[in-house]
């Protein structure tokens, strides 16, 4: 009798039995999860994090996918002896086996990968590229798709710039320093950056430049106004950049204002994936924001002023002076270039220990804070230095406070609050200072005075 000639269906089987199958004492043939996911393991480097799933390298970075990348994986492999148990059991053990703490992944945020090796930022000052090397344990998630050349150069997006901000060559200093900052992991600078200008005035340009200089995958775009959503401040763990071009018309409230705070500052925030527990991380995402109006904030207060860096695109591009090509297609051919550019701005502010500020960038955040604050504007309007002997009454002067906000429609502080920003503003003792008026004591501002009334009515009206 003829032996019978296993079909290729058969073989197949044979061969995919050995790989995810075992047989026990007895004979039986079972499908095996743990030989099963040391032969997956074997074909791919796959680590599991609970809060955000699974990662898998590529010889070059981490990438994150969903379970069913995994789950599709694992199916493609076990092709034909594929069953929907199967591949969750492998799941399963592919979690257990190759957990790894939140806090591992980027541990070292200090290197960026890109196409043809790793850049070390450690030392902002002095930069150093590890030609054609990656660092596995590192378990870095950001990647730049294009070259490292430290010959690059980048003469269409200098044109831009030059263009755009003729005549003010700080505000392009602050530019580049912004660009390196947001290379690095460190927020001990605490800025928040404004792109502020009309339409039409390149803020696009240089965003999309931005976004485009840290790769699609390294950047977020929550708007201001939502950072106190917890699910939306999820999406800033590993980024690099948050950036939006958010409208906000209305008042921004102070939730999400403390969360604007905590994220420029790294402090350590809340959030939470879709259908997962709560977690706490520590972002290190720079916030840029790009609009035509700078947002409405209550209580613009100390901690937000020294954190705002308002850059003006002034000039309004028209006609023929408006490049189509710069977005996608000059611009893009010249990442290598523009990392240089932003390397350059690292080292400055390195070595200044401080971001470069436009006299122009100066008075514009000037201006904001008296808008965004009634008692910081009546302070500047209503009130004056005086000779040595004026004073006035502390109360006197709330209750003029309190009528200009009534009259404006605005809403108005507490007196302690407003007592804090005249001491402050005017630079007064910070202790209680009191005098016998008519009989009775009064608190008073010593050296205080106020201002002439038609530069008032002209002023604050």
């Amino acid at each position: 009798m003829a032996r019978k000639i296993p079909t290729e269906e058969e073989l197949l089987r044979t061969e995919y039995q050995d790989k995810f199958y075992s047989e026990d004492e007895n004979g039986n043939i079972s499908f095996d999860p743990e030989k099963s996911t040391r032969y997956i393991l074997s074909k791919y480097d796959i680590i599991h994090s609970p809060k955000q799933g699974y990662f898998v390298y590529n010889g070059k970075y981490w990438k994150n996918v969903d379970n069913n990348f995994i789950g599709q994986l694992i199916t493609n492999e076990m092709s034909i002896i594929a069953k929907p148990y199967h591949t969750d059991q492998v799941l399963k053990q592919i979690s257990y086996k190759e957990y790894i703490e939140l806090n591992e992944i980027n541990k070292n945020r200090n290197k960026i990968v890109l196409s043809n090796g790793t850049l070390d930022i450690s030392d902002w000052r002095n930069p150093i590229f590890h030609k054609d090397t990656y660092f596995r344990d590192d378990f870095s998630t950001i990647y730049f798709d294009y070259q490292y050349d430290i010959n690059a150069e980048c003469p269409n997006f200098y044109k831009y710039l030059s263009s755009t901000f003729e005549g003010n060559p700080e505000n392009i200093q602050t530019i580049q320093e912004m660009f390196g900052y947001c290379l690095t992991s460190s927020t001990k600078h605490e800025k928040i950056f404004f792109f502020y200008g009309e339409g039409g005035s390149g803020k696009s340009v240089l965003i999309d430049t931005l976004k485009t200089l840290v790769t699609d995958s390294n950047y977020a775009s929550v708007p201001m106004s939502l950072l106190d959503k917890s699910f939306l401040r999820a999406g800033l763990k590993d980024k690099i950049l948050n950036f939006s071009t958010e409208e906000c018309p209305r008042l921004v409230k102070d939730s999400a204002i403390n969360w604007l705070k905590a994220i420029s500052s790294g402090d350590s925030i809340e959030a939470q994936f879709k259908n997962k527990d709560t977690f706490n991380f520590k972002p290190f995402c720079k916030l840029v924001f790009a609009m035509n109006d700078l947002p409405q904030i209550e209580n613009f207060d100390d901690a937000l002023q020294r954190r705002f860096i308002i850059i003006p695109f002034n000039k309004k591009f028209r006609g023929n002076e408006i490049d189509l090509e710069l977005k996608e297609g000059k611009l893009h051919n010249e990442m290598s270039g523009i990392l240089q550019f932003a390397i350059k701005g690292l080292k400055r502010l390195a070595e200044q220990k401080d971001f470069t500020y436009s006299q122009e960038s100066k008075n514009m955040l000037e201006e904001y804070r008296l808008e965004s604050n009634n008692a910081e504007k009546f302070a500047y309007f209503y009130l004056s230095v005086g000779g040595s002997d004026s004073y006035l009454k502390v109360n006197e002067v709330y209750k003029k406070y309190i009528d200009y906000c009534d009259e404006n429609n605005e809403k108005y502080i507490k007196n302690t609050e407003f007592k804090k920003i005249i001491k402050r503003n005017f630079k007064l003792p910070v202790e209680r200072r009191v005098k016998k008026i008519s009989g009775k004591t009064e608190e008073i501002y010593e050296g205080l005075g106020y201002s002439d009334d038609k530069r008032i009515l002209s002023l604050v009206k």
